[in-house]
């Protein structure tokens, strides 16, 4: 402690911190992927073969690979990074991706006046049937914002999940 009789005792530390060698990431390997190529997959990461491995382009492009994989229909994607360092100062990130189930568009129920949910019924691009695609909600809204009343937002919606027929009901809420 640096004052023993201070409350709460305050602490001084010092340490000698050793860096280490840094690496560069020799290439990502994609495994158990089949809908989205490993391309595009790569492509999602802001850290290119030779460049210096950094834990936060990882995580940057870990962040995206959900919504992607959502906007495709999988929503029950997942996936587990792991990293092989070599002696030669390179690091291999190898990912194994569980794609799940691809869901599909169900019925889409508009909760409103007669001409609102025929204009709204109207504007919706998603068919029934189609895979779907998670981000699609939040892009209605902002497209046709006109239409809904003031401060409709994707909490004014329910999204219910059929997992064993792999489809999703959409209801939008606007009376």
């Amino acid at each position: 402690p640096s004052d023993p009789l201070g409350t709460p005792k305050p602490v001084a530390v010092e340490a000698e911190v050793v860096e280490g060698q840094k690496y560069k990431l020799a290439e990502i390997t994609i495994l158990g992927n089949h809908a989205i190529s490993a391309e595009t997959l790569r492509a999602e990461f802001p850290l290119k073969p030779g460049a210096t491995f950094e834990r936060d382009k990882v995580a940057t492009g870990l962040e995206s690979l959900p919504k992607l994989y959502g906007s495709k229909g999988f929503l029950e994607f997942a996936c587990i990074p792991d990293t092989e360092p070599s002696s030669n100062g390179t690091i291999n990130l190898k990912l194994t991706v569980d794609e799940g189930t691809q869901y599909h568009m169900g019925k889409l129920e508009i909760l409103a006046g007669k001409e609102t949910a025929a204009r709204l019924r109207a504007e919706w691009k998603m068919a029934e049937g189609r895979p779907y695609d998670s981000t699609y909600i939040r892009k209605f809204i902002e497209a046709n914002g006109s239409l809904l009343p003031e401060g409709f937002s994707v909490r004014d919606t329910r999204k219910v999940m059929n997992c064993p027929e792999g489809v999703v009901a959409v209801s939008l809420m606007v009376d």
